[in-house]
């Protein structure tokens, strides 16, 4: 009798398909995951598409699986002493084990970017960023307020890539140049990045047949956030001027403020300019 059996086990080792098969699940879960994910990265939108739930469906169904066929075939060649088929049985609950805790973990980091994301849609949505007091220009839709000097000239939306400018009153017949600062904000990428404003606003200058010459690069903090900036000189044949512009990226938002002054003439305005800078309010 014991030998039927011992011959039937060794005709039908089903526990050792379950081990081998076990390994495989999660290849499969894997390539089936990537083949659908390909496949919809086309760049369309399909709110209603439940096929963009098919990797995780799947997962949810084969990796179960996998663990069953794992922990089943350990335990059949346990019991008939496949050890060799042991081996397999261990690897396939690793395996799938392991496959269950990336997505545990996952899930996880998913949920607190998604709390992360409602608490700045809040906040954005919210006027808590908004300054209290008088004297404010203040940008809802482009979300940033800002203190510009007492009399200039403000100027809204003047032409496209502009949000915002003021102008310095002009102090007589000979003053030729207006001193100016313009805030320029903007739609930004998740992979947009400071530092590429500020050299998008230099090749601007160069654009427009200036020549630049560029003296420092740093760094500076405003109400908690970090701006980059950079100080230049632009020369054409009618006029000289100092520039210092401002730049930063906040929650898909992209800031630069320029402050332009006549050539050699910072000592005067440079007060000014810091003061409007340092009252800068974005969320």
């Amino acid at each position: 009798m014991s030998q039927n059996r011992r011959r039937n086990s060794g005709t039908s080792p089903f526990f050792v398909q379950a081990a081998s098969a076990s390994v495989l699940v999660p290849f499969i879960a894997m390539c089936a995951g990537l083949v659908l994910t390909v496949g919809q990265a086309d760049g369309v939108q399909r709110p209603d598409d439940l096929s963009r739930l098919a990797p995780g469906m799947i997962s949810a169904v084969l990796i179960p699986l996998g663990l069953v066929l794992a922990f089943w075939g350990f335990v059949g060649a346990a019991v008939n002493g496949k050890y060799g088929t042991m081996i397999i049985g261990v690897i396939g609950l690793a395996l799938n084990g392991f496959i269950v805790c990336a997505a545990i973990t996952s899930f996880s980091l998913a949920k607190k970017v998604a709390e992360k994301r409602r608490a700045e849609e809040a906040k954005l949505a919210s006027d808590d960023w908004i300054p209290k007091g008088e004297g404010w220009h203040i940008d809802r839709e482009a979300r940033f307020a800002i203190q510009f000097p007492d009399g200039w000239e403000v100027v809204e939306q003047p032409q496209p890539g502009i949000t915002v400018y003021a102008l310095s009153p002009i102090d007589g017949l000979t003053d030729t140049f207006r001193e100016n600062i313009v805030i320029t904000a903007g739609r930004a990428g998740p992979r947009d990045d400071p530092l590429d404003f500020m050299t998008l606003e230099l090749n601007a200058a160069r654009a427009q047949g200036m020549q630049v010459k560029e003296h420092r690069r740093g760094t500076k903090e405003i109400r908690g956030v970090v701006w980059h900036f950079i100080e230049y000189d632009q020369f054409t044949p009618v006029t000289s001027a100092e520039v210092i512009a401002y730049t930063t990226i906040r929650y898909g938002q992209s800031y630069v403020v320029v402050c332009s002054n006549q050539f050699g003439t910072r000592g005067e305005f440079g007060e000014t300019f810091n003061a409007a800078i340092d009252s800068l309010h974005v969320p």
